[in-house]
């Protein structure tokens, strides 16, 4: 089953927090990904923040799991790092309260996606683009 309801967005911002162990290990990497600011390096993957145009995603991604019972709301935060081409070349998982199979199933698509990369002044670049999903 689709999940219709989820909602999906892509973060703007440069700085992300997040609350678990897993996540300041993670977030040693992106601060490294990240570094220096200013010219463009081939070696690094961009922050929205420096870029002129944002990657996106090019295709539909579609999450599929059994729907939930009650009131559980979660939340899925996925960083992909998109190579000059468009192609995923890494993805963590930054936070997540989705069920594991939710979690799984968003990798999957997320990784087999489509993405027009980002530039800089015309110039296709390495960059960074933060997923968050959420089922209310």
């Amino acid at each position: 089953m689709t999940i219709p309801e989820a909602t999906l967005s892509v973060d703007t911002k440069e700085n992300v927090s997040s609350t678990a162990d897993k996540a300041a290990a993670e977030s040693e990497e992106v601060e490294q990904a990240s570094k220096p600011a200013g010219l463009v390096d081939s070696d690094r993957y961009h922050v929205r923040s420096e870029l002129s145009q944002a990657p996106k995603v090019i295709n539909d991604v579609l999450i599929t799991a059994p729907p939930t019972k009650g009131d559980f709301a979660w939340r899925l935060r996925i960083r992909l790092f998109l190579s000059e081409y468009g192609f995923v070349d890494r993805l963590i998982v930054e936070d997540s309260t989705a069920p594991v199979y939710v979690e799984e199933d968003a990798i999957k698509q997320f990784r087999s996606a489509r993405y027009s990369p980002g530039s800089i002044d015309g110039r296709q670049v390495k960059s960074q683009l933060v997923i968050d999903i959420t089922e209310p």
